[in-house]
């Protein structure tokens, strides 16, 4: 065998791979970037639906059967106003976490946002489920310090700000919540 040959075959075989690890790569890329876009237009279309009220209108057309299941009408409808009433409308967001993940024939995504709304700040996360073609909600959570103020029931005696039982330092201004004199007992 001629070693130009050999040599040939093995350049050639190399910029076959090269080529097909590019083309994957900005194939996963585009993909991800369009998945990207469509949480974020869910997410968007779900909380204008929150503002304008019509939030209960989406659970039939925006949550999977799973959602579904742990989850009856009413309690989804609640959701909405609770979030409609204490953070009023989102006003911007920011991704933090995107991930896709396949098994067997289940596709499911996580995606987390950074939101400033009308009332404060809070962290969006949700969960979908490819379900014929559509990214469904499985899970739906908005976490924010605005909810703690319904659980406190003690006030920070150095900024005045709720914080909830038990607590050893406040939320907001970072202080000691011990009793002057007395040390703050550790926790098991």
């Amino acid at each position: 065998m001629n070693i130009k040959l050999i040599v040939a075959a093995i350049v050639a075989a190399g910029v076959l791979l090269l080529a097909m690890l590019i083309v994957g790569g900005v194939l996963l890329f585009r993909t991800m970037r369009d998945a990207d876009q469509v949480f974020a237009a869910r997410i968007d279309e779900l909380f204008a639906a929150i503002d304008e009220e019509r939030f209960a209108e989406t659970y039939d057309t925006y949550t999977a059967s799973e959602f579904r299941r742990a989850t009856s009408r009413e309690e989804y409808a609640q959701l909405g106003k609770l979030i409609r009433a204490e953070l009023g409308a989102m006003k911007s967001k920011q991704r933090v976490q995107f991930h896709i993940r396949q098994f067997n024939a289940t596709r499911m995504a996580n995606v987390s946002y950074r939101a400033v709304f009308e009332k404060g700040k809070g962290t969006i996360h949700a969960q979908f489920k490819k379900v014929n073609g559509r990214w469904l909600l499985v899970g739906f959570h908005v976490n924010s310090p605005v909810f703690q103020k319904h659980l406190a029931k003690e006030t920070c005696p150095h900024c005045g700000e709720a914080y909830s039982p038990g607590a050893r330092f406040c939320p907001h201004c970072g202080k000691s919540l011990a009793e002057e004199g007395k040390p703050v007992e550790a926790s098991h």
